[in-house]
């Protein structure tokens, strides 16, 4: 079957000389309906012209690169050199997802532990550590050691700020819940 090209090309013959012309025809096509397709916003016809560049121009030993909107450089490549290419890069953007997913993951389970610390009542906050404090006043505020000594100043002034700054936080908790 024959396209148009030569079946054989002489000895002198260059298949880039023979090939590139039409290359640059289907590079102005596609520079054509990339143009329309964003001033119509549409995306499929976009997608489809960086799946031609992407996914079938590589196999056919061809590289595609968009310059900016109105240059495009075609280039004859081995084609299991692009092909590599293409695995490499596919490859890259999954660690880069896989990366950007575990991400998200951290900072939502960052936030269900604020979020839960948030809802604990601050006259709850120390009352569940009975390894560190054995008596607590009607606050909840620890007084005495888990050995039954009084705690001194300092050590009491720490769990104030503490129960103050929880304190702060269930307020704003509670008052998102009377807002919802």
């Amino acid at each position: 079957m024959s396209i148009g090209f030569a079946q054989k090309l002489n000895a002198e013959g260059n298949t880039e000389e023979v090939v590139m012309p039409f290359l640059d025809c289907v590079a102005d096509f596609r520079k054509a309906i990339r143009k329309n397709a964003a001033v119509k916003k549409d995306v499929e016809s976009l997608r489809l012209c960086d799946e031609l560049r992407d996914d079938v121009l590589p196999y056919l030993g061809v590289r595609m690169e968009d310059i900016d909107n109105d240059t495009t450089a075609i280039k004859l490549v081995d084609k299991e050199i692009l092909i590599k290419e293409r695995e490499e890069n596919a490859t890259a953007k999954e660690q880069e997802r896989l990366a950007k997913e575990a991400q998200r993951a951290k900072a939502a389970a960052a936030k269900e532990a604020k979020d839960a610390q948030r809802k604990i009542p601050p006259s709850e906050l120390f009352v569940s550590q009975t390894a560190k404090y054995s008596k607590f006043d009607d606050k909840g505020l620890p007084t005495h050691d888990a050995d039954g000594k009084e705690l001194s100043k300092s050590q009491l002034k720490k769990l104030q700020k503490l129960y103050d700054a929880q304190a702060k936080l269930h307020n704003e908790f509670l008052k998102e819940i009377k807002e919802n």
